[in-house]
């Protein structure tokens, strides 16, 4: 006989319980430890994580983890440019291949978007909104360039039948009409820096200076069979820059500076291979820069003529360039693209793009930090620039 089987029936009872009771207890404690050690390996990504976290960071929770997978934040490097608006400035159908949209002028303090176009009219845009302010009437040809007097704030614009009107942009009333006699288009014209000068140039081989006080021819400056397609003047007014292309066997792309004061011309800087499309003072006058067809950026001495740099990395003919006002970047068109570079390394800073058609014409505002670009389909885009 067993002490079991002696034991009297409550203190058998007892026994039993204790045992079963200890059985349960540790059948219970070996499946906590099997139900830990089964998690283990899926904390280990996230111990990881918390490994990998910087000091007072917070660990990423599911519902973060979630969004950084799917959807990324991208934040935009602090000096890019912001689009403000693209407006459809000159719309309607090409006609031609002419471009819809051919000129773009910041008023001088840097409120008022000035466009022209195809359709003959001058238009006026906020700089801040893109809003439309009002549409200027009066030329009978295409309008091939708008710019703003430095001081009164007074609009010109030229058109290819070879008129220049001057307008009031406060009640959109026209000051004068200039009647340049350039018969064949009439392409761009600009304001001296001092405000004495409107120079006006195009394809009959000159460019004319008039005086601003009365709007009278001062001097031609004749360069026979040339076309011009671009003016620049230094930022002191003493020099003024033309280049386009020499109608001639062989073709020949100069770029031709002037003193302002007594019309003669300084020199020549020759190396472009197709028409110039645009030029550029830095800020001293020391430096010009051009554009060309021949997909080429190029600087020069202003002095003697020297060319300094070549910067040839571009895939496309380009139509326009523009240094901004501290002489800091350049912009240039590079097809439907525009891309900002800094100055004097030439290195890409930044490309503006949301163009379906190539780009025509910009200008930086000196007044706010806005810069504007026309393409030929008659879209202008306006961007608000960093700093």
């Amino acid at each position: 006989m067993t002490d079991a089987d002696e034991a009297p029936p409550g203190k058998r009872g007892w026994l039993t319980t204790a045992f079963w009771d200890r059985n349960k207890a540790v059948v219970a404690l070996l499946s906590l430890v099997v139900a830990v050690l089964a998690c283990v390996p899926a904390w280990f990504p996230v111990l990881s994580q918390l490994r990998a976290q910087p000091a007072n960071t917070p660990p990423p929770g599911p519902a973060s983890s979630r969004s950084a997978q799917s959807s990324p934040v991208l934040v935009p490097a602090p000096d890019s440019p912001t689009l403000v608006r693209m407006i459809e400035a000159h719309p309607g159908p090409l006609v031609d291949a002419e471009s819809r949209a051919t000129s773009v002028a910041f008023s001088p303090d840097g409120t008022v978007l000035a466009t022209g176009g195809v359709d003959q009219s001058v238009k006026l845009w906020r700089s801040d909104t893109g809003e439309a302010i009002a549409t200027l009437n009066g030329h009978t040809d295409i309008v091939s360039g708008v710019a703003f007097h430095p001081a009164t704030g007074l609009l010109a614009s030229s058109a290819y039948d070879g008129v220049v009107k001057i307008w009031n942009v406060s009640d959109r009333g026209s000051v004068a009409t200039i009647d340049a006699g350039d018969r064949n288009k009439l392409n761009t014209l600009l304001f001296s820096p001092d405000g004495k000068y409107l120079a006006t140039a195009g394809e009959a081989g000159k460019v004319r200076l008039y005086e601003t006080a009365s709007w009278k021819l001062s001097r031609t400056l004749d360069s026979p069979s040339e076309w011009f397609y671009a003016l620049a003047f230094s930022h002191d007014s003493t020099v003024l820059a033309a280049g386009g292309g020499v109608n001639a066997e062989p073709a020949t792309y100069p770029i031709k500076l002037w003193e302002v004061a007594s019309g003669k011309q300084l020199r020549v800087l020759a190396g472009h291979d197709m028409w110039v499309s645009g030029i550029a003072f830095d800020r001293d006058g020391g430096t010009v820069l051009s554009s060309g067809h021949d997909r080429r950026i190029r600087t020069w001495r202003a002095n003697d003529g020297a060319q300094l740099s070549l910067f040839a990395d571009i895939s496309t003919g380009l139509d326009c360039l523009a240094v901004n006002p501290k002489a800091t970047k350049f912009a240039v068109c590079e097809g439907p693209s525009l891309s900002i570079r800094d100055l004097p390394a030439g290195t890409r800073s930044s490309a503006l793009r949301g163009f379906s058609r190539s780009i025509v014409e910009i200008a930086y505002s000196k007044g706010t930090p806005h810069l504007a670009a026309a393409a030929i389909d008659g879209t202008v885009g306006l961007w608000h620039l960093p700093g």
